[in-house]
Parts: C-alpha cells; sequence; structure tokens
C-alpha cells in the first residue's frame, strides 16, 4: 500500500470502528499516526499476511486482513479480522472477500485459517459458517465491553 492508501484504509478502519462494538478496539484506541501504522502493514506483509481490500467507487467498503506467524511451525496458520462498513453489509461482499482469501491461502502455502467472533454477533457467525469456518472451542469473559463480558467463539477452517 501507499501513504495514500494507507491513510484511506486508516480512515476505513477508524469509520468501522464507530459503526460497531464488534471490532475490537475503541475509536479512541485506534493508532492514527500514519507511519506507524504503515509499518505495522509492512511488518504483516513480511511475514506472509495480506490485507484484501474492497472497493466502490474508490471508496473503501470493506477488508480481510490474513496475518501470519514467522514461526516455522505454525507458519501455515493465518489469523484473521474482517470488517464491512454497515451501509455495505448484505451485499455479498464478505463472501468475495472470503473468495479472494481461499485463493491467497492455496497460492502462499496456507493450510488452515483462523479466526474469534464475538457470540452475539450472528450475522459474522453465519457468513463464516457459510464459508467453511467450525466452532472449535468457546473463550469464555474474553471480551468486556459496556459493563459485561461477552465470549468468543474460536473458528478455524482446513484449506
Amino acid at each position: 500500500m501507499k501513504i495514500g492508501d494507507v491513510a484511506k484504509f486508516l480512515e476505513f478502519q477508524q469509520q468501522l470502528d464507530l459503526e460497531t462494538n464488534f471490532m475490537l478496539l475503541y475509536p479512541e484506541e485506534r493508532q492514527t499516526v500514519i507511519p506507524k501504522f504503515e509499518q505495522q502493514l509492512q511488518n504483516m506483509y513480511q511475514d506472509g499476511g495480506t490485507v484484501l481490500i474492497a472497493q466502490q467507487q474508490q471508496q473503501i467498503v470493506g477488508y480481510l486482513s490474513a496475518e501470519r506467524s514467522p514461526l516455522k511451525k505454525i507458519h501455515h496458520v493465518a489469523y484473521l479480522v474482517i470488517g464491512v462498513r454497515k451501509k455495505f453489509r448484505h451485499q455479498g461482499i464478505g463472501k468475495k472477500l472470503f473468495t479472494a482469501l481461499n485463493s491467497w491461502a492455496q497460492t502462499n502455502q496456507v493450510s488452515r485459517l483462523e479466526l474469534t467472533v464475538m457470540v452475539n454477533n450472528y450475522p459474522a457467525l453465519h457468513l463464516y459458517q457459510q464459508n467453511g469456518f467450525k466452532i472449535e472451542g468457546i473463550k469464555q469473559n474474553s471480551i468486556y465491553q459496556n459493563d459485561h463480558y461477552v465470549a468468543e467463539y474460536y473458528m478455524g477452517k482446513i484449506i
């Protein structure tokens, strides 16, 4: 990504943080220093990960990131984060991102995909299950938000 693209992607993520409670960060926690954010992205690419971007009319409307460890024993695994802007949901964007991710995974020797999802995020849970992810466990009290704890499902998919 170029600097302008990084700034645009950061702006998209900040907007996403304002639209939903299902992303991990509160809006005020999002790193807003572009060079530092760009370095985080470069580190992810260097370790073999990727960020897939969905755009409509030059506007970022969704993304899916796949992070990999540089450690050899787990380099075949990618941990995923996905987000789609509220007004663009239910238009097949998530499905297209997962289709592109599957191609990327096969090309890059990734044989396992994994993610976590809050148990009350029903639309995301449905999307993940439609794309072959299975619930492998539950993380009790994983998220503390709005003065109470929320559990997360740990989900995985073998490519």
